[in-house]
């Protein structure tokens, strides 16, 4: 997708009089390398008609960007094997680059598989719904803000042979949003 140049927008306003035309734009993932983005307008003087304030005749708006990037890992590591009862810590990061903090709230999701529970407390701004878990991240962050949480390895992981959950929110995902762990059970003898 690319961000194609709006021209030739013309509105015709009687003299003495004010207007204000809002445009909401939709970018493209290229612009995000961008840290500002510029909105000028002009006046165009009808033929005939003297301008003694030519200053006045133009406006530009900057708006400073930014973007937040989702990496998330895991204590054990993702791949690394896990019994139930175990319990895994995760670790979300949110890092916000650009020219400015955040402008709103950033709500970041993380769903658990089958066979993982919260383990509380939970972090500040977070709340769990059974299995989901929704964080938000305050308007005006700025830099690296992350979300440390745990979930146990349940014996409702039934026939899986794995557990596992992902992350979403944010513009990106600068690392794996997911992660998986084996599930190896407990092997007993008796004689």
């Amino acid at each position: 997708m690319q961000m194609r140049a709006m021209q030739g927008l013309r509105y015709r306003i009687a003299s003495g009089a004010a207007a204000v035309v809002l445009l909401a734009l939709l970018c493209c993932a290229t612009a995000l390398a961008q840290t500002q983005v510029s909105n000028t307008a002009q006046v165009a003087v009808p033929d005939g008609v003297i301008d003694t304030d030519l200053g006045n005749n133009s406006s530009t708006a900057l708006v400073d960007l930014y973007t937040v990037a989702l990496a998330k890992t895991a204590d054990p590591a993702s791949g690394t094997p896990v019994a139930i009862g175990s319990t895994i810590q995760y670790t979300v990061t949110a890092t916000v680059s650009g020219a400015a903090t955040t402008t709103e709230p950033v709500v970041v999701t993380d769903t658990l598989g089958t066979g993982l529970n919260f383990v509380t407390p939970l972090p500040a701004g977070c709340t769990a719904n059974q299995q989901v878990l929704t964080c938000t991240i305050a308007e005006g962050a700025t830099g690296t803000v992350s979300l440390v949480y745990s979930a146990t390895v349940t014996a409702d992981v039934g026939a899986n042979t794995s557990v596992g959950n992902s992350v979403t929110g944010g513009d990106s995902c600068s690392a794996s949003c997911t992660t998986t762990h084996p599930v190896y059970r407990g092997v007993s003898f008796t004689k």
